[in-house]
């Protein structure tokens, strides 16, 4: 009898232990760490999903484009000593334009494949350029060495197959005609890959003083141009309203709208760690000074949803702590097993966002995942509870904890602040509740 009667107080002491209780909500939270770090990684696959989506379109239109040129190679020969005597090589040196202008305009569309979208653009450019006499005594070449015969013009992208037509050049009444070209490995020159252009009857580069050119490209993803000019000006047109800049240099003016942006780069020949002429090997930073626009479809549901799950275990602890307050000031029992339920359909939430986000936008997938979480939950409490008074108030303090959770991501400079804000508020609200209660009790 007197076993008994002491592993009854204990199942009493276990039931009424506001000690144990607390370490049975913290179980919980571990355990409901589990499912959550699940569904982060559902989150990657889904982005990663995304991705790939956008690669294979962008593969099949044409990848994301990085103009070079003009360049000016003209071949030279070079007296070397050897063992046996003097043998005479054939070497290249390149020179870039004193003035280039770019004026285009980016006519961008969306490309699907199932419900992921992809953002590619078809781009017309007017290009003019203009030569300076070639300052061959800085490069130490003789003017009788050079062979003007086999001066090419040449122009990088980044693909080739994004070229709409054959680039349109006409030079002393003569249409130049653009082949491949490869250069040689050793020269190192920035873009994937190469057309040229033979330039006939050319005497000096200053016959190069003022010349145009018509180009059309289709690419995606982004846009770049090197500033190859002494002095550079590139003007761009687009109608996609959510352009992003990067590149070593950003744009001098721009004007962004719904309708499209327009942005100007001015860039001047000291602005640029590369010289205006140079010999075989191509400079290191010429495929590095970049002015680009970047034409991505912004895919951040994924980023919210993954900023959102991040934030998944807090709002699982305070509506714990909620729901424990009010076991105590009520004075009801609520099971673990009830706890375990309610923190399942908190982290069932974000799996219900991530598919929602994908159909219908962030915004709406979060307020339609929180609607459908929160009335499951405030109805199920009604079984605990027994009055419909008290489900409302855990809806509104459910309510109050996801807006204030869509809120933080919703910001990028003040998040830490209002974060911070928000659970020093919580934190005084608790004390505030819990004030009176008689946590010794029986």
């Amino acid at each position: 009898m007197e076993t008994e009667s002491i592993i009854n107080r204990f199942n009493a002491w276990l039931k009424r232990s506001v000690l144990v209780k607390i370490g049975t909500i913290g179980f919980l939270v571990l355990i409901l760490l589990i499912p959550s770090s699940m569904i982060e990684s559902v989150i990657y696959e889904r982005q990663s999903r995304a991705e790939e989506a956008i690669d294979e379109i962008s593969s099949k239109w044409g990848e994301a484009q990085l103009v070079t040129g003009p360049i000016v190679q003209l071949p030279y020969s070079k007296l070397v000593k050897t063992k046996t005597g003097v043998e005479t090589l054939r070497e290249f040196a390149y020179f870039l334009p004193a003035r280039f202008k770019v004026n285009g305009n980016l006519k961008a569309e969306e490309l699907n494949r199932g419900i992921f979208d992809a953002v590619v653009y078809n781009g017309t450019f007017n290009l003019s350029f203009g030569y300076t006499a070639a300052e061959l005594t800085k490069l130490e070449i003789e003017p009788s060495a050079i062979d003007w015969k086999g001066a090419k013009l040449l122009f990088g992208f980044s693909d080739l197959r994004g070229l709409s037509s054959v680039p349109s050049l006409t030079f002393q009444n003569n249409q130049l005609t653009f082949e491949a070209f490869h250069p040689l490995v050793s020269e190192e020159l920035p873009a994937a890959q190469y057309l040229a252009a033979a330039i006939p009857n050319l005497n000096s580069l200053e016959q190069l003083a003022n010349v145009s050119m018509k180009l059309s490209l289709r690419g995606s993803k982004f846009l770049s141009f090197v500033p190859v000019g002494n002095e550079s000006e590139i003007v761009l047109k687009s109608n996609w309203p959510d352009p992003g800049f990067d590149g070593k240099f950003l744009p001098v003016q721009r004007q962004v709208s719904d309708s499209g942006f327009t942005a100007s780069w001015s860039v001047l020949g000291f602005n640029r760690p590369f010289a205006q002429q140079w010999l075989g090997k191509c400079p290191p930073d010429l495929g590095n000074s970049l002015a680009t626009v970047n034409l991505l479809m912004p895919v951040d549901q994924y980023q919210k949803s993954m900023r959102s799950s991040k934030y998944g275990m807090l709002v699982v602890l305070l509506s714990f702590l909620a729901l424990f307050l009010t076991e105590m000031i009520l004075k009801i029992r609520i099971h673990p097993f009830q706890y375990l339920l309610i923190g399942a359909a908190m982290v069932l939430f974000y799996i219900l966002l991530l598919s929602f986000s994908e159909q219908i936008g962030f915004s709406y997938a979060y307020l339609l995942s929180t609607a459908l979480v929160v009335l499951l939950i405030s109805a199920y409490s009604l079984s605990i509870f027994g009055k419909w008074k008290n489900s409302l108030g855990l809806l509104a303090v459910l309510s109050a904890f996801y807006g204030y959770v869509f809120v933080l991501i919703q910001q990028q400079q003040f998040a830490l602040l209002l974060g911070s804000l928000g659970l020093f508020l919580v934190l005084a609200l608790l004390m505030y509740v819990s004030r009176k209660i008689n946590w010794y009790q029986d």
